[in-house]
């Protein structure tokens, strides 16, 4: 006999919920009504049961896999996995790398779930929830996915203030007096460089990529890689070398560096450059390719790697460079590897720019987070003027590169509060700090300065930097260099289409004035030699390069005329002059004659119009 209480939920509600019973009896395990039985050694496949002897028809059954069978699925998954590690891992950068340079948020996200389930593994059980159908253990968990998800992207947020923070308290800032005397200037702007090489490239199955400026011998040079273009020629075909453009001359003077790369920036699949440097190693971030030249002219491509050092905030630090050859070799050098190779340092470009600029960034929170974010004591900024964002590589007299910016005080004012030099070779910081009580005008107040100069037969566009539109003249690129213990920025006036560079000037930071418009290279060159004709002049900024040793005439209509002294080519007892000087001495000359074909030109039109 069977004495008890009746069941205190239905047969319709067993599945899936709880049974409590009392008393005893001689159901067998598994019957309706009866205790549950343990699972068979079947697993349904089908009707819909839940395989513990309870409830409908399971339907039919199959056997569970064979240890052979579970052998064989092993070995299987194993080799998908040697073959993604050995062919596919490039295509793990991406999910790597945002958990490696990024660890806090992941981690404390995983803290919060562990916390959330110990939490609901100690959730007691009452008569009362299971008659309701309450698990509060399992709720805790499912809340801690929100909580978790919250710290997630909170940290997410935070993070790059914390990582600027970091760079900023290992980065050392070495006072300096001054920014150096001013080496070989660099005369071509970035936007005309890529006008004039994509201009002067003759070629229907390549394009022209990862502009870069370098350091050669014979001065400072852009580069530009040749890829091929066109889908078919992406997969079957290799980069051909690339082409070099003087930066220091207005004049056109490309090279053609013809040589066949195996593995270059633009290659599809396994040729492409990007895919076999992060095979070599996955976990560190490349920076943009650069063409060079060796010692014997051969050509190299050159590209510096970032690694990330620091836990829980790991921040970006030279991990060392690569070395592509042409014929597919690729040398991997740490930083005192590369450091011995003569190739590398006359570049000038082992210290990328945009580590370079991170950690000038990161100067203006050296004060603290509060002050960056509320007080901004002593707070710098770096404000870029288009395109081709700061720092500008410089030359010293010396012949050594460095990565220079200029940066404004935090808020609305514009004028220069400090100078950033770092060795693009070493990473050797350096900042000379304004002081209060110096007023010097700004990179981008430099720019209004050099619009305000009256030269003939340039209408500027508009008065804001950035501006593009047809049909006028614009200002750009104010590179801060010093001439005779005095801060003056290069502008580069250029035309909206950037097809040359139409004059240089000089903008002088003490007056926030013109100081001089230079048209040629010699009289330009000259004046960053000499400066100003004499220091003793009030007034300075009617001088157009007069004081680099041209001399000027001016005439009745106000436009001064400069001829340069130093380009013109003597005979008699003067030193006899080497072909690339007599080029030189050409392309002034004729460079000057079309401006002053220009200037009479706006006479005669004066002259037509008065009365």
């Amino acid at each position: 006999t069977r004495v008890g209480f009746p069941a205190m939920s239905g047969p319709a509600d067993r599945r899936g919920g709880w049974r409590i019973e009392f008393g005893t009896g001689t159901r067998r395990p598994g019957a309706p009504g009866g205790p549950r039985g343990p699972r068979g050694p079947l697993r349904p496949t089908g009707g819909g049961g839940n395989g513990d002897g309870d409830g409908e028809d399971p339907g039919p059954l199959r056997p569970p896999l064979s240890a052979r069978a579970r052998r064989i699925a092993l070995i299987v998954l194993l080799i998908a996995i040697v073959l993604i590690a050995i062919f596919f891992r490039p295509l793990l950068h991406v999910p790597a790398m945002w958990i490696w340079r990024t660890p806090l948020p992941w981690i404390a996200a995983i803290v919060v779930l562990l916390i959330g389930r110990l939490l609901g593994n100690r959730q007691k059980l009452t008569v009362a929830d299971l008659q309701a159908g309450r698990y509060p253990g399992r709720g805790l968990w499912a809340s801690s996915f929100a909580v978790a998800g919250l710290v997630f992207f909170v940290l997410q947020a935070i993070n790059p203030i914390l990582v600027q923070r970091a760079m900023a308290t290992h980065t050392t800032f070495t006072p300096a007096a001054g920014l150096p005397d001013v080496g070989k200037v660099r005369l071509v702007p970035r936007e005309v460089a890529d006008a004039v090489l994509n201009g002067s490239l003759n070629s229907s199955i390549d394009r022209l990529t990862d502009l870069a400026v370098i350091n050669t011998p014979t001065g400072l040079q852009w580069s530009a890689i040749r890829t091929p273009q066109g889908v078919v020629r992406r997969y079957t075909k290799k980069s051909d070398g690339f082409v070099l453009l003087d930066a220091e001359n207005i004049a056109r003077k490309t090279t053609q560096v013809t040589q066949q790369f195996k593995y270059a920036p633009g290659l599809a699949i396994f040729d492409s450059l990007t895919w076999q440097l992060r095979k070599k190693n996955l976990l560190v971030d490349l920076t943009s390719p650069v063409g060079i030249l060796d010692a014997q002219g051969k050509p190299l491509i050159l590209v510096p790697y970032l690694k990330y050092v620091g836990f829980p905030i790991r921040r970006p630090k030279l991990g060392g460079a690569y070395v592509v050859h042409p014929n597919g070799q690729i040398e991997t050098l740490s930083v005192a590897q590369a450091l011995k190779r003569p190739e590398i340092v006359a570049s000038g470009r082992l210290y990328p720019d945009v580590l370079s600029r991170k950690q000038m960034d990161s100067y203006a929170i050296r004060g603290g987070i509060w002050n960056y974010l509320f007080l901004h004591k002593n707070q710098t900024k770096i404000v870029d003027t288009e395109i081709n964002r700061q720092p500008y590589l410089l030359q010293g007299p010396d012949g050594s590169t460095m990565w220079v910016a200029t940066a404004e005080p935090y808020g609305s004012g514009q004028a220069t509060n400090a100078i950033f030099m770092q060795d693009s070779t070493t990473g050797k910081m350096s900042i000379w700090n304004v002081p209060g009580t110096t007023q010097l005008t700004g990179n981008v107040r430099a720019l209004s300065a050099a619009r305000s100069k009256p030269i003939s037969g340039v209408t500027f566009t508009s008065t804001d930097a950035l501006a593009t539109g047809s049909g006028g003249f614009r200002t750009v690129e104010p590179r801060p260099v010093t001439i005779k213990d005095k801060l003056y920025f290069v502008v580069s006036v250029i035309p909206d289409n950037a097809n040359n560079t139409s004059a240089t000037v000089f903008v002088d930071t003490t007056n926030n004035q013109a100081a001089a418009v230079c048209y040629t290279n010699a009289s330009t060159q000259a004046f960053l030699m000499n400066g100003p004709a004499s220091s003793d002049d009030a007034d300075q900024t009617t001088s157009d390069c007069t004081s680099a040793g041209a001399s000027s005439s001016t005439t009745d209509g106000g436009v001064t005329a400069t001829t340069p002294a130093s380009t013109t080519p003597t005979t008699g007892g003067t030193k006899r002059l080497s072909s690339a000087q007599i080029r030189q001495a050409i392309d002034d000359a004729l460079a000057q004659q079309k401006k002053l074909t220009d200037q009479l030109e706006a006479l005669r039109r004066q002259l037509g119009t008065t009365p």
